[in-house]
């Protein structure tokens, strides 16, 4: 019992220190281009709302080329509604606490330079939200509501991750897409978020 116990220490051991030695931290900020798409015939014409997304990664290496990358981000999406009659336009903004889980290859050329390329499963959980409404001509409505409420916005978001990027020392430059694969409309339409992001990086 007792040298299976020392065992068991002794490999938990050098797991422990293989990913100790092999693990990095970064932090990523950048600019989204976020939308949605809804399945539905009569939908409003949508176009893309701009945010932003900063937070931190963990770059776990298990080998020289494959690592995971878990991290927690905070990140805005939403959308642009042009209604048919011309007279209602709505803005939606939709606040995120998110956390990617991607698998990623790095490709190193040199010591300085690697192209990484990234995918993996994300899951979101709404904090904030507003729809700004805009009126014209004899069209009226409340100016703001609460997005993440009955009838609207749920706050949980599911999707996947992918994108890809250059690693130069220690600055990471990259583009990703969020492709959200969960309806977030708590109605029975179904309402997907879309985000096209770029982001600007440092790791430890």
């Amino acid at each position: 019992m007792l040298k299976k116990t020392i065992l068991l220490v002794a490999i938990l051991g050098v797991v422990g220190s293989t990913f100790a030695q092999g693990t990095n931290f970064g932090v990523r900020a950048g600019l989204n281009l976020a939308s949605m798409e809804i399945d539905e015939e009569n939908a409003p014409e949508l176009s893309s709302t701009v945010g932003f997304h900063v937070g931190a990664i963990a770059d776990i290496g298990l080998n020289n080329f494959f690592y995971i990358q878990p991290g927690l981000f905070l990140s805005t999406k939403g959308s642009k509604y042009h209604y048919p009659s011309g007279k209602h336009e709505a803005t939606t903004s939709l606040w995120y606490l998110e956390i990617p889980l991607l698998a990623s290859a790095k490709i190193a050329i040199n010591e300085s330079l690697a192209p990484r390329i990234n995918i993996g499963p994300y899951v979101g959980f709404g904090i904030a939200g507003t729809t700004e409404h805009e009126y014209y001509g004899s069209e009226t409505g409340p100016d703001s509501e609460k997005a993440f409420r009955k009838d609207y916005y749920k706050r949980l978001d599911i999707g996947l991750a992918f994108g890809g990027g250059i690693e130069f020392q220690s600055f990471y430059l990259g583009v990703n897409y969020d492709l959200g694969l969960a309806s977030i409309a708590d109605s029975k339409i179904d309402i997907y978020n879309r985000c096209l992001g770029f982001t600007l990086g440092y790791n430890f």
